[in-house]
């Protein structure tokens, strides 16, 4: 809204963007969002597009490593005159990707969703023959219906990017070599992170004559006095399966969350 004025240099990483009303990203319609970095997010099952530069005054976008699958409408489109940088994107199983050739472009991967190249559809076929960095391969991802876009061995799209100054994929894994086309780095393992243990926490998990659990509300899930990566655990296997264990619930809402 020209209201609220221009908002500038945002970013938007690492995220999985499903099953929105319209759009997975849409940027300003009044050409008021500029240098925008959309970079190792996953964006799929959108039922018009992926994503959308709305307007030609939306320069400076920058869309990298991202994965765009079943977005049916267009996994992206935009006006020729935002020219956007597109690299190491995988477009798969939707709607067609539109890129112009005087935009900042490489290594995107296309998996069954089409090119649309300078207002043209493009055949799968011919895909190479208008940028020779772009690769062409099938959408076999480990367990699509859950969000995970990992790439299966022997994958034409692992490898295949070129480095854009990321170093880490949509997991947090680290990238090695060549990064790979799409926002998941093949055999890729995320490193947990080390958090210390609260100062002046009990030594033994509470007996059943002390207060069941005195640092429950910061996280102590397993009531062993001290907040760690166990804790951490616990509350991830239950949040991502969407079930609920009370030791994971920290602020007693019935909820993990």
């Amino acid at each position: 809204n020209p209201g609220y004025g221009p908002s500038n240099g945002n970013k938007i990483l690492r995220n999985y963007i499903s099953k929105s009303g319209d759009y997975g990203i849409l940027l300003s319609s009044d050409g008021l969002v500029k240098d925008t970095i959309i970079a190792y997010n996953a964006i799929y099952d959108n039922p018009k597009m992926g994503i959308l530069i709305s307007n030609a005054g939306n320069t400076g976008t920058q869309l990298l490593n991202n994965t765009l699958y079943n977005n049916p409408g267009n996994s992206l489109f935009y006006y020729q005159a935002a020219k956007p940088t597109v690299k190491n994107n995988l477009f798969a199983n939707g709607g067609s990707a539109t890129i112009y050739s005087d935009s900042s472009i490489g290594n995107n991967g296309f998996a069954g969703a089409p090119l649309r190249w300078d207002g043209s559809s493009i055949a799968d076929s011919q895909v190479v023959t208008k940028n020779s960095s772009f690769k062409v391969g099938t959408s076999d991802f480990v367990n699509p219906s859950q969000g995970d876009f990992s790439l299966k061995t022997g994958s034409a799209f692992i490898n295949s990017g070129q480095d854009v100054g990321m170093s880490t994929d949509i997991k947090g894994a680290t990238l090695v070599g060549l990064p790979d086309i799409g926002a998941f780095e093949f055999g890729g393992v995320a490193s947990m992170p080390s958090i210390p243990p609260i100062t002046g926490a009990p030594s033994v998990i509470p007996s059943a004559t002390t207060k069941p659990c005195p640092l429950k509300n910061v996280g102590d899930a397993d009531c062993s006095g001290a907040v760690n990566l166990a804790d951490l655990q616990i509350w991830t296997e239950n949040y991502l399966a969407g079930s609920y264990a009370s030791k994971a619930d920290f602020n007693s809402d019935n909820k993990v969350s």
